[in-house]
């Protein structure tokens, strides 16, 4: 398949930050950033430039708790298990593991069949099944139990990069380079919606905690949120100035978060621009909320995870240690294990402290 601007290696060596609870001035890939500088942008609001926010962030010590090893090619996803006990990774080798998230970190499963590199992986609710989105334009849904296919889902016409469970476990959303959102029926293996409008290769795809909405993020510098029932487009969340690398709902379902290349994560309320979040020197390429909704954390190629205050827009703090250029991150339901994939062909799961979800 074409390789686009943006997933090549990066050209410039790693650098490695171990971040403490010292605040520091570090460089960051080029970029120089002050943990301890207390000037942090909240942003412009949908009219203009908002108040500008004052915080104090402090760096956040994640304490490792094991390295997983044995992918030989980049990991492009992780996902955690809705139940905490094991963590999914998805590689450009064409596989899936399947790993414990206790201290072993032991092995469960080698997910094998895709034919081209795996860009997107996800539980189902139950934690009993894994879906995995390929270069092979294929959606596969496989039982952790027995380590079989139960689908494999076939439609799109370029690369599926994300896959994504609805709440209720029966659908499956996927995102494409043909342009397109797919909704699928676990139950027939059929396609029940196509949504079209994306101008750009689908990045990501997402259900709303209610599963009622998709949002959908683009390389047309836009995310859409659809109705899954209707396959309407109820929004265009426009403003970003460069590709929508990532989406994602909040627990709550009250806001949307969207990350890009242009290195700005912004937060929406009802289809309008809420918030600019500003402090990234590079592609932000994940972004989640906190389990309460009160917080933003975002990883970036700058070597930074980093948080914020979803009401005020103020920086809280930097998530360390982090080693070369995140690519994609998630957290447990209580916020206190990370699994976390960079550009060493590795995953991390580490342990938070308790001042994580504390923007003081």
């Amino acid at each position: 398949m074409p390789v686009k601007a943006g997933d090549n290696p990066r050209q410039a060596a790693s650098t490695f930050l171990f971040w403490g609870r010292k605040r520091r001035s570090t460089e960051v890939s080029g970029c120089h950033t002050r943990a301890e500088d207390k000037r942090h942008k909240a942003g412009h609001g949908i009219n203009g430039p908002s108040e500008t926010q004052t915080a104090n962030p402090s760096d956040v010590k994640l304490v490792p708790r094991r390295t997983l090893q044995g992918h030989s090619g980049w990991v492009w996803d992780v996902a955690l298990s809705p139940d905490g006990m094991m963590a999914a990774s998805a590689s450009n080798d064409t596989t899936v593991r399947v790993w414990g998230t206790s201290a072993t970190g032991s092995l469960h499963r080698v997910f094998k069949g895709h034919s081209g590199p795996v860009r997107a992986v996800s539980f189902s609710p139950d934690s009993q099944r894994v879906a995995s989105a390929s270069d092979d334009m294929i959606v596969r849904v496989w039982e952790i139990g027995t380590g079989v296919v139960s689908r494999a889902l076939q439609g799109h016409s370029g690369c599926v990069r994300s896959a994504a469970f609805s709440p209720d476990g029966q659908l499956i959303a996927s995102a494409s380079d043909d342009q397109t959102v797919r909704v699928w029926d676990l139950r027939t293996g059929e396609t029940l919606k196509v949504f079209h409008g994306h101008e750009g290769w689908v990045r990501i795809v997402k259900f709303s905690p209610d599963g009622k909405l998709l949002a959908s993020a683009a390389d047309d510098c836009t995310a859409r949120i659809w109705d899954v029932q209707t396959g309407e487009c109820g929004a265009v969340l426009r403003g970003h100035s460069d590709y929508v690398r990532t989406v994602n709902f909040s627990p709550d379902g009250s806001m949307v978060a969207t990350g890009s290349k242009d290195r700005t994560v912004r937060l929406w309320r009802d289809g309008a621009l809420s918030t600019i979040l500003e402090g990234h020197c590079s592609w932000v390429k994940d972004v989640i909320f906190s389990p309460d909704s009160s917080m933003v954390i975002s990883a970036a190629d700058d070597s930074t995870i980093r948080l914020w205050s979803s009401t005020s827009g103020a920086a809280c703090g930097i998530l360390g240690p982090v080693q070369g250029w995140e690519r994609a991150m998630a957290f447990s339901r209580d916020g206190k294990l990370v699994v976390s994939t960079a550009d060493d062909m590795t995953v991390r799961i580490l342990e938070t402290d308790d001042r994580v979800w504390s923007c003081q």
